[in-house]
């Protein structure tokens, strides 16, 4: 009886892998070479007052419909200055590269 519980758990939790990875790998096709901006404050010389992580990549990324974790985010180090930046995915195995583009919250204030 044990056995058979055991091996329905196996079952069930492989095929929640098996749905997992086509999720991500849908989601990868989706995501690869897009383009995200994401606003920061920084100084007149394009330092950000505070650093962009995977963790606020991966918040921009959810409030546009992306099931992305900052686990999902290969970035060596956060970034620190304004500009343009090619960031990878990792999504269960699936690899997708997309650009993120650091501008100066400020800036936009100033053009309204």
């Amino acid at each position: 009886m044990i056995h058979f519980m055991l091996e329905a758990q196996k079952k069930k939790r492989q095929k929640i892998k098996i749905q997992t990875n086509r999720s991500k790998k849908l989601l990868a096709r989706k995501i690869n070479n897009k383009i995200f901006n994401i606003q920061a404050k920084a100084d007149d010389k394009g330092t950000l007052y505070s650093k962009v992580s995977a963790k606020e990549i991966a918040k921009e990324l959810q409030s546009l419909g992306y099931a992305i974790e900052a686990g999902d985010i290969i970035l060596n180090e956060a970034i620190k200055k304004i500009g343009e930046y090619k960031v990878e995915l990792n999504l269960f195995n699936n690899k997708a590269e997309i650009k993120i583009i650091i501008s100066n919250k400020d800036d936009q204030k100033q053009k309204k």
